[in-house]
């Protein structure tokens, strides 16, 4: 269990039982008293805690890593993510801007702050963050029609159904 959870920040921990959450804990506790400086196992750890309900440890946990962690746009993202999820908005944004600065270029996390700026009302930001994410992944259809919804609560229509049309060409 224990050697992917130390390689590389994951998105999700997809286990099955409750068990192998607490012993992915309790690996990577293990591993923090002798690696303290290991942005990974605090990242990890993190989602571990998140996905059993335990938002205050992954929070805890997504600081360190982010600390930790100053040319990883993931640990930051996640952050955002999870903070936007307990509704703290203005948080959330800050840490999906420290994302967005670290990997300007990361569709994914440019989309995320695209979706949390939705629900804290700029929606311009969320068309700009749209629009970057498209130019770097142009095929990717659901950011063209995530985009075309925002133009239409500007009242933009005729780009919301250019955006419409292009996911339709789009995978």
């Amino acid at each position: 269990m224990s050697d992917h959870l130390f390689q590389q920040c994951w998105g999700a921990l997809l286990y099955d039982e409750l068990v192998d959450y607490e012993e992915a804990i309790r690996v990577l506790t293990d591993r923090l008293r002798t690696h303290p400086h290991e942005s990974v196992a605090y990242h990890n750890r993190a989602v571990a805690y998140w996905e059993i309900g335990q938002t205050e440890h992954a929070l805890a946990d997504l600081s360190d890593a982010v600390r930790l962690a100053a040319d990883d746009p993931m640990p930051a993202k996640l952050q955002g993510m999870l903070l936007d999820k307990l509704g703290q908005l203005p948080a959330a944004l800050e840490s999906l801007d420290l994302a967005v600065r670290i990997a300007p270029d990361d569709a994914t996390v440019r989309r995320t702050r695209a979706h949390c700026r939705i629900k804290a009302g700029d929606l311009f930001g969320a068309v700009e963050d749209f629009g970057q994410a498209i130019a770097v992944e142009p095929e990717f259809a659901q950011q063209y029609r995530d985009r075309a919804s925002v133009y239409e609560q500007l009242g933009e229509t005729a780009l919301a159904e250019q955006d419409r049309a292009a996911a339709n060409r789009a995978k």
